[in-house]
């Protein structure tokens, strides 16, 4: 993980080292920041020209929390990490802190126009211009952990996984009764539109498929689409690739004597490292096990060896 040149907000105090990783994806940058505060208090302006979630992962030795005004305690009844923080664009929200010697958050920032391809009727933009100091939601920070870990280990995060997250954690936070009463669609894809999708990311199963492109096909938006694919087929859109990959490298495996590397590559997977994590999380072994214990030679049947023996 790279640490930051400097404190990368517009204002700061007590902060004395910031180390972050970043990937994108949907067009949001997704930043995995670890913060180490000095003794006392410390706090930083989270604005910026763009919209932001902040979601809360861990904070030790002390607490924090998101302040509209710097010199007044937001009102809450958790004090607990786990929390999310929305930050519209250029609108100050102070990141408070007091005795903690390290804060851990993810952080989505993003331009608040792709909230409509992205999450169709599940956001309300009105709501969107208000800032949202503390709220907490197990399903939001579920995704935020995740999202830490694809920063953390890029390869391991197709573009898929990473829009798909982060789409489901968008519609996650925006969808909770207290920021958005309306009712959800909550049936699967029509016919048509399963059949359209299983047969793009059959095609396709080796490329970075794009959450968009499945959308498009199906006229709903990303956390739409997400949703109802899910509700059809028992697996979110990543998940079902990743057992189409591993399908295919089975039948390769047990068709041809070739490298594993290889494989990995010609199944849509970064490296062989990530291949080998993929396949043992689906079959439950290493490819190289899988492809030893089923090109074993099977014992001969014994009628074949007497016909065998009288020349027949």
């Amino acid at each position: 993980m790279d640490q930051d040149q400097g404190i990368p907000f517009r204002t700061s105090h007590g902060l004395l080292k910031v180390d972050c990783a970043s990937q994108s994806w949907n067009g949001i940058q997704v930043r995995y920041f670890e913060k180490y505060p000095g003794p006392g208090k410390a706090w930083a302006d989270m604005s910026s020209d763009l919209s932001t979630l902040v979601i809360c992962l861990d904070q030790r030795g002390g607490y924090c929390e998101a302040r509209l005004k710097l010199d007044t305690e937001t009102e809450r009844s958790r004090y607990d990490a786990g929390f999310s923080v929305w930050v519209p664009a250029n609108r100050t929200v102070w990141g408070y802190s007091e005795r903690a010697h390290l804060v851990r958050d993810v952080r989505l920032i993003f331009d608040a126009g792709q909230f409509i391809p992205m999450l169709g009727d599940d956001i309300n933009l009105s709501r969107a211009q208000t800032p949202i100091p503390i709220t907490y939601d197990a399903r939001v920070m579920q995704c935020a952990k995740l999202l830490s870990e694809a920063c953390l280990d890029p390869p391991s995060a197709s573009r898929l996984y990473g829009e798909s997250l982060t789409t489901a954690l968008l519609a996650a936070f925006w969808s909770n009764p207290d920021r958005t009463p309306h009712k959800r669609r909550s049936g699967g894809l029509a016919p048509w539109q399963l059949r359209l999708s299983i047969d793009y990311l059959e095609e396709n199963f080796t490329r970075d498929v794009s959450l968009q492109d499945l959308a498009n096909l199906s006229g709903l938006s990303q956390s739409q689409f997400a949703r109802a694919f899910k509700v059809s087929t028992g697996l979110p859109p990543y998940q079902w690739v990743l057992q189409v990959r591993v399908k295919k490298s089975r039948e390769m495996l047990v068709k041809a004597d070739e490298p594993v590397a290889s494989i990995a590559a010609s199944v849509g997977f970064a490296d062989q490292s990530h291949f080998t994590k993929a396949f043992r999380r689906v079959t439950g072994v290493t490819p190289k096990r899988w492809q030893r214990d089923r090109n074993k030679v099977s014992p001969p049947d014994p009628g074949d060896v007497e016909a065998f023996a009288a020349g027949k």
